[in-house]
């Protein structure tokens, strides 16, 4: 058999070990292709101004950090991580806030 027949047999007629290969190879393509594409679009973040990284829960810093990961790995999914962090901080802060106004208002000791 020539490799141009082996190229051109639909994968279900390949072997069960080399369509596994071939699957598993373009899942890391795709994986690669993704990555890549979504640093880029992380990178036009930077064109933004504090402000606007603000409004979608991100600092500059997270934006740089996010893109100093090994090329390969998807920056957007630190920025995601990044931006969850600093909401559940920042609940946490109010829900602090509050409890402290409300002990104020009973009188209770606040430690």
């Amino acid at each position: 058999m020539h490799m141009a027949e082996i190229a051109t047999r639909p994968l279900h007629r390949l072997g069960g070990g080399a369509a596994a290969v071939v699957r598993g190879a373009g899942a890391v393509i795709k994986s690669l292709v993704r990555s890549w594409r979504n640093r880029r679009v992380v990178g036009d973040l930077l064109e933004f101004d504090d402000r606007m990284l603000a409004d979608i829960g991100l600092m500059r810093g997270d934006v740089t950090a996010a893109l100093s990961s090994p090329s390969g790995t998807d920056p957007s999914t630190r920025l995601r991580i990044f931006a969850v962090e600093r909401r559940a901080g920042l609940r946490a802060q109010a829900l602090e806030r509050e409890a402290l106004r409300a002990a104020r208002l009973t009188g209770e000791s606040v430690e």
